[in-house]
């Protein structure tokens, strides 16, 4: 029972990464929109376009403002995509436990994480 809830687990985790994605796409596809309409319009950045805030509210505003909403959106989209991928691997090796390391060979590299820029640094200096 508790191999299977722990499964279900994962599952939807993935599922909501997955409905996290489609949010963060649609956001780059707003975001790209109002810089091209910034772009065209005459009076550019100033120019207003309409953001729904919630399911009914509608409010205009400069191209300037609503293009920061929506990339300090994107970011939290990001953020939030990558602590759900980071929980699914935890998840992952509690499932491998519950299931008494079955698949503990294939879970070895699931660990692994990027490099980050000063790590990346380094070994340029080095080699």
């Amino acid at each position: 029972m508790e191999i299977e809830a722990a499964a279900e687990e994962i599952l939807s985790s993935r599922q909501e990464i997955v409905d996290l994605d489609r949010k963060r796409q649609s956001n780059r596809e707003a975001l790209v929109g109002l810089k091209k309409s910034a772009k065209s319009h005459w009076n550019g950045e100033e120019s207003e376009s309409w953001l729904a805030l919630g399911n009914t509210f509608y409010i205009a505003l400069p191209n300037r403002i609503s293009t920061h909403l929506l990339e300090k959106d994107g970011v939290k989209f990001n953020t939030e995509i990558n602590k759900q991928r980071s929980n699914l691997k935890v998840q992952l090796h509690e499932l491998n436990d519950k299931e008494e390391g079955v698949y503990s060979s294939s879970l070895l590299g699931m660990n692994l994480s990027p490099l980050d820029k000063d790590e990346i640094a380094a070994l340029r200096k080095n080699f």
